[in-house]
């Protein structure tokens, strides 16, 4: 790009790594004062908080491990799905610091996401300069610093997740496999090349570290395997292919000796699981690489070696299909699952954000002017493999490509994508650089400034355009800034786990214990709190109690969903039996995503069944209206979180009448009035009728009360504060048998909430007997009565005492 000496260059470099170095740092440290400043530290989005946990776990029985969580998904327990290299490495810091408290632990380990971010600096400059030259990998040091998205995100103080930690691994494995490349291609006679060895046992440790990070970098064993691939179709020399052969072999070889020296903690061949399937794939891919090789010397080469190698391997595989033959299946079938769940999952059965395919606009305010040049970049190394096949490009390009299909399916992978795109775009401007010199040079266009030569003016544009992405970048993290504080614990969920830490009653398992699967039986006062998965990660970590749903899980998810969704409370009760579902904690937000809720139910209780969206024609444009249905308000999340478990009569009923109309690729429900049904008679005969509400407080069927759940809590929160309706953010319900009386009519009690929201609980007798959930004295809860009972009807009043409400799990 520009003519430099040694010195001159090396301070460039220094400076640049330096400079790119303190801008990323101090970038990445936004949130330390609103994570670290409260009383309670906190961390960033839902799955931090599941790390938190193993890093205290790792602390208070330095250096075990659990791999088995007898507090997740009860009642089987979770077999952990993360690697311990991240809780060592953050336990080792604090056994090193003293630090032994969660909140201290917080505020120490937050730090470690943007201390790894630096590592990435030098290795994206060694990248870039080993596939194209020095030039783009300063470019792409500079860069990386402040790429926005999932990059910058996952590098944040407080994201305290693996993804980091998985990306600076990944990208290492890519750099030194890069250097092995240089080494197997230097044209060297050594059979087996000293520097290759060390360089290969080095990727193979490297890879077993991302491996216990996260199984996610087996990505990286894939990239291996298709260049490898690729490279024995175009290399002509069958030396060279014969010394990469030997790389892998050490390579997956290391990998499998580490991993089998670590202790493998489960049974089976799956691949997510830390189980045998990781050294079956290891391997898999040295015995593809060896019979990839032997094809290509006995079929080109006509090698007799080659042909004792093939029959060697023909054999090797013969005799390990007969010896596990009964295996056989249940490893494709777990090897087809890892691949499934690595690339296939979709946000459409699931609902979750980070599952879905990047949308245009995700991707402007991740990377701006950056995609153009990523993607001419990407044209250019394109066009260069097709006039020279350069081995080490090649092998980038995989990679890069296999990345950017990945990360373009599911957003989540989109950490990955970021150095990527900051390496195509140095490509780009350091073609831009050349063509610049080039074509002024070659005009010889005289300058108005004899000391601005073609270089310097080619520096320049590269200058601007760099910085024009430095200010875009910066400018538009802090506008995205408040998305990261949306993706972290609010002080509601802070409040209401500390509630339950401090309120209820010990599960029985110690927080801080390792446990063995094998030996471990739950206790008889186990327990379990029935929540949405999203925050499942909370209720364990700050409230050390034992959640029904977590992001770590799928059963309890499910359950959970169905729990909510229920419209009848036998039912609700029947799904929770098994569960052991002492407490209930709704909050808001399931309002705004209750489809999702529908899907994690396995669409056992549809969308449409709750909420319906009817489309109202304005102005000749359809307009959404959406109505709520009679399951909606009979739904258990509606009678808990809005009603209080009260017995409710319908107060909005508004008819709608609709016809189905297409519109786009289905059908649409639009309104029709009296008027167009006049103007228009034979609508009539497709016309369709419902009865909907359009308010969340106000019901369209009568809701008859709950009589085995009382509210014990709510936060202080309000999101609705409405004449008629208060609504705070997050309740917590206790699950209880009630005390059972003879009588008639309709009973109600005057309540007043922790919070001070004076509500009215009313029950309708069921075959002539009332199941009162609340005692009127001795209540151990801040959520008290402050009369009696009273039947409306006969205003007869009597009291319930705590000690007669009978309960469960105690």
């Amino acid at each position: 790009m520009f003519s430099l000496n040694r010195k001159n260059s090396f301070i460039l470099i220094l400076f640049c790594v330096i400079l790119s170095a303190a801008i990323g740092f101090f970038f990445r440290l936004q949130t330390l004062l609103d994570f670290s400043s409260l009383a309670a530290p906190i961390v960033m989005h839902e799955d931090p908080w599941y790390t938190i946990r193993q890093i205290e776990q790792v602390v208070h029985n330095y250096p075990a491990y659990a791999w088995f969580d007898p507090m997740v998904n009860y009642p089987y327990g979770q077999n952990v799905q993360w690697g311990p290299f991240l809780p060592f490495i953050c336990a080792t810091l604090c056994t090193l610091f003293g630090v032994t408290t969660q909140g201290e632990i917080i505020r120490l380990v937050s730090w470690i996401p943007p201390v790894l971010f630096l590592v990435m600096i030098p290795i994206c400059y060694l990248i870039g300069k080993k596939v194209w030259n020095q030039r783009v990998g300063i470019l792409s040091a500079v860069f990386v610093s402040v790429v926005c998205g999932e990059f910058l995100y996952r590098s944040m103080y407080g994201n305290l997740d693996h993804h980091i930690l998985e990306v600076i691994l990944s990208f290492a494995c890519i750099l030194v496999y890069l250097f092995i490349i240089r080494s197997v291609t230097a044209g060297t006679r050594e059979s087996i090349p000293k520097e290759m060895v060390f360089l290969s046992i080095l990727t193979g440790f490297l890879f077993f570290l991302g491996y216990m990070n996260i199984p996610t970098i087996m990505v990286v064993a894939l990239t291996i395997s298709l260049f490898f691939l690729f490279f024995t179709i175009l290399e002509k020399d069958l030396g060279n292919i014969f010394r990469l052969l030997e790389a892998q072999i050490i390579i997956f070889t290391t990998f499998s000796i580490l991993y089998g020296i670590s202790g493998i903690p489960y049974e089976g061949f799956s691949i997510q699981m830390y189980s045998y399937g990781a050294i079956a794939v290891a391997f898999a891919i040295m015995v593809a690489s060896a019979l990839l090789y032997s094809l290509k010397g006995y079929v080109v080469y006509k090698d007799k070696s080659s042909r004792y190698i093939l029959t060697g391997l023909i054999i090797i595989i013969g005799i390990c299909l007969v010896a596990a033959f009964q295996s056989v299946s249940t490893i494709i079938t777990s090897f087809s699952n890892a691949f499934d769940n690595f690339f296939l999952i979709s946000y459409d059965t699931t609902g979750i954000d980070e599952l879905s395919p990047i949308s245009l606009l995700r991707a402007v305010l991740s990377y701006n002017i950056a995609i153009a040049l990523s993607i001419i970049g990407f044209i250019i190394v394109c066009h260069a493999l097709y006039r020279n096949k350069n081995r080490l490009l090649l092998f980038f390009f995989i990679w890069a490509t296999l990345i950017s299909i990945i990360s373009i399916m599911q957003v989540r992978y989109q950490y990955y994508e970021g150095p990527i795109v900051c390496i195509l775009s140095a490509i780009c401007l350091d073609m831009v650089y050349l063509k610049t010199t080039e074509f002024l040079e070659k005009r010889k266009i005289p300058s108005k400034k004899p000391s601005l030569t073609p270089k310097k003016i080619g520096l320049i544009l590269v200058i601007l355009i760099s910085c024009a992405f430095y200010i875009i970048s910066l400018s538009t993290a802090f506008y995205v800034l408040p998305t990261f504080y949306g993706k972290s614990i609010k002080s509601d969920w802070v409040d209401t786990t500390l509630w339950l830490k401090e309120n209820t009653t010990s599960p029985g398992i110690d927080y801080y214990a390792i446990y063995d699967r094998e030996t471990f039986s739950y206790p008889k006062e186990a327990y379990n709190t029935i929540n949405w998965w999203g925050f499942g990660n909370y209720i364990l970590t700050l409230g050390n109690r034992m959640p029904l749903g977590t992001p770590q899980q799928n059963r309890g998810a499910r359950v959970s969903a169905s729990f909510l969704l229920a419209t009848n409370e036998s039912i609700a009760n029947n799904i929770i039996t098994s569960y052991k579902g002492k407490y209930v904690v709704t909050n808001y937000d399931l309002s705004l995503i209750y489809p999702t809720v529908a899907l994690w139910s396995h669409m056992k209780y549809p969308i449409e069944s709750y909420i319906y969206t009817y489309y109202r024609k304005i102005n000749d444009n359809l307009v959404p209206i959406k109505g709520l249905r009679d399951s909606f308000f009979l739904s258990m999340f509606t009678r808990m979180h809005y009603f209080d478990g009260s017995f409710q009569e319908a107060t909005e009923r508004n008819e709608i009448s609709y016809v189905d109309i297409p519109y786009g690729n289905v059908n649409a429900s639009m309104i029709i009035t009296e008027e167009q049904l006049r103007l228009q008679k034979d609508l009539s005969h497709y016309l369709q009728k419902d009865e909907v509400s359009f308010n969340y407080t106000r019901s369209c069927v009568d809701v008859p009360a709950l009589t085995s759940y009382r509210l014990v809590y709510e936060s202080p929160q309000i999101v609705s504060n409405l004449s008629y309706a208060e609504i705070h953010n997050i309740k917590i319900f206790e699950h209880v048998k009630g005390y059972t009386i003879p009588g008639t009519g309709t009973v109600e009690l005057p309540l007043v909430s922790n919070q001070g929201r004076h509500f009215t609980y009313r029950q309708q007798s069921i075959n002539n007997t009332f199941t009162l959930p609340y005692s009127t004295t001795n209540s151990p809860y801040d959520v008290r009565a402050t009369g009696p009972y009273r039947v409306i009807e006969t205003n007869k009043t009597f009291d319930v005492d705590e000690s007669q409400i009978l309960k469960y799990y105690i």
